[in-house]
């Protein structure tokens, strides 16, 4: 007796964001308030991670995204952020961060920068770091080596 074996593959695509909150990211002129975007969405959060990761069309939408992100949803897009700060391929989204970190809560601009520090966008950081006020911030700058 032969036995046949089947594999299924099953393949989960990404849930495309709601285009009502598409929509809404659309003004070219910024978001005036992120928390009104959870009426278009279950879970904003990672809807705007959608956003800023599979919509291109218009342009300031996923960037409008990566702002609410940073400004209202840093706690919970922790990991996100962090890795918007040490690819390589993510300059502007670490541009947007660093330009904010100084509204962000002091130990999440700390854990930002010092893996910023570390990476590909180690200059943009460094003035970053200069120019916040807090002082935890501003000793991370005596605990970089000098780039050779």
């Amino acid at each position: 007796m032969m036995l046949a074996c089947l594999t299924a593959w099953t393949v989960v695509a990404a849930a495309a964001p709601p285009s009502s909150l598409v929509t809404a990211l659309s003004d070219r002129h910024g978001v005036e308030d992120c928390r009104r975007l959870a009426q278009h969405t279950d879970d904003l959060a990672v809807d705007l991670k959608q956003v800023v990761d599979h919509v291109t069309l218009p342009p300031w939408a996923p960037m409008n995204a990566a702002i609410c992100l940073i400004e209202e949803h840093h706690s919970e897009s922790l990991s996100t952020l962090r890795g918007w700060v040490q690819r390589p391929d993510t300059r502007g989204l670490a541009r947007l961060i660093f330009r904010r970190i100084e509204s962000l809560p002091e130990d999440t601009a700390r854990e930002l920068l010092r893996h910023a520090l570390a990476g590909p966008h180690r200059d943009e950081a460094l003035v970053a770091v200069q120019a916040d006020v807090r002082t935890s911030i501003r000793t991370l700058d005596s605990t970089i080596t000098p780039k050779p």
